[in-house]
């Protein structure tokens, strides 16, 4: 496959839109364990499916050198790929979840289901493609310096925004985890809409993140999440 080839970049665009699904979905999952097996079963099988298929893609589709030659040998191919993404595409994409929790019964499989969501995390390794995926896209496309910089622009926002969730969903996971005394417990708010939660949560993170006055800390964990 041309490294140039419409078919390639529809399929870069389609992964870069499932990283950011990912990146958004799996610490919400995480952070309010609302989600069992069950309900990620087809979107599992979807993704992973998709995620299979571009390994695939990935030992036959073409490189362009430094140089501008254009490399279709597959073993150079095979020996390239091999050499950077493949570890990352292959933990991210083995379907751990299914055989972590084949086979649990009985008080197991509570515990099983959060070493679950743990591991399905694993997929945002993806998350170390995002660079290279857009950088390809915008020179696959003939994007000029104007939109390289602005490219730059949008992706130091959506750093922002996605540290500011990851942390709201880490804050609120421990929240939630410990049986004693928390956060969420101590501002009486673990009965209230889960939107409301994660309201909260977002606060405590930006507030975090930019040096402000956060929530008192009520347990070891908050405190050394908080640091």
């Amino acid at each position: 496959i041309h490294p140039d080839a419409k078919l390639r970049l529809a399929w870069d665009l389609v992964a870069l839109l499932l990283i950011a699904e990912a990146a958004t979905v799996l610490p919400l999952d995480l952070a309010f364990q609302g989600i069992g097996l069950e309900a990620v079963l087809l979107p599992d099988i979807a993704t992973t499916s998709f995620w299979t298929a571009d390994i695939v893609l990935g030992f036959n589709t073409g490189y362009v050198t430094p140089r501008g030659k254009l490399v279709d040998d597959r073993v150079a191919i095979a020996k390239r790929y091999a050499s950077t993404w493949l570890a990352v595409d292959i933990l991210s994409t083995f379907p751990w979840q299914y055989v972590l929790a084949g086979g649990t019964k009985g008080s197991r499989l509570l515990r099983t289901a959060r070493i679950v969501k743990l591991v399905r995390c694993l997929r945002l390794l993806r998350i170390l493609k995002i660079r290279a995926l857009i950088q390809t896209m915008a020179i696959r496309v003939g994007l000029d310096v104007r939109w390289l910089a602005l490219q730059k622009v949008v992706a130091l926002m959506c750093c922002v925004v996605y540290l500011s969730h990851w942390a709201a969903c880490g804050y609120l996971a421990i929240g939630y985890g410990e049986s004693g005394p928390s956060w969420v417990k101590s501002r009486e708010i673990h009965h209230v809409q889960a939107s409301f939660q994660y309201t909260q949560a977002v606060h405590w993170a930006i507030l975090a993140l930019t040096n402000g006055p956060t929530y008192a800390p009520s347990n070891v964990d908050e405190y050394y999440f908080g640091m």
